[in-house]
């Protein structure tokens, strides 16, 4: 069905007489000069690529993935551009996980009720969902305040102190 030929031969390999007629065949040629006698490439059934046809595919392709290249450059940039903003986030790291340890010691400091005995101000388990909660919704304000002359980071380090 598939005839592949890639000889140095001079003369042809492949002859009109050894193919029978109107069967399905692909002959692929790679050879300089051609291995395939002239009238196989008439035949009813069978489909020729020479080394010719292979080229022009080869430049048809090459001139398609050329073209692709600025969607590939833009796709590679909006991954560098959302990893250097995910980077930049990671210089907060330290200082969230401060104001989380600082919010942890509030909901556990105690507190003098009105008889004057020591009281935890919160004793519940939902208190470390709320100061995720809060760590969470501060990130996403330094990331979307994150401008040259921000102050927003500046009093959260000095609330920590």
């Amino acid at each position: 069905d598939i005839i592949v030929i890639a000889t140095n031969s001079q003369e042809p390999v492949i002859l009109k007489s050894q193919l029978a007629e109107g069967t399905e065949k692909l002959i692929i040629d790679m050879s300089v000069p051609c291995n395939v006698e002239a009238g196989v490439k008439d035949m009813a059934g069978v489909d020729f690529v020479g080394v010719d046809e292979l080229s022009k595919i080869k430049d048809e392709t090459l001139q398609m993935r050329k073209a692709e290249v600025p969607k590939a450059q833009e796709i590679i940039k909006e991954h560098i551009d959302e990893f250097m903003g995910w980077l930049q986030m990671r210089k907060n790291v330290p200082m969230l996980k401060d104001v989380k340890t600082k919010l942890q010691q509030l909901y556990t400091l105690p507190l003098s009720n009105y008889n004057g005995e020591r009281v935890a101000m919160y004793n519940n388990n939902d208190s470390e969902e709320k100061i995720q909660k809060i760590v969470n919704t501060m990130a996403i304000k330094m990331r979307r305040n994150d401008v040259v002359g921000c102050y927003f980071i500046e009093a959260i380090n000095e609330f920590i102190a």
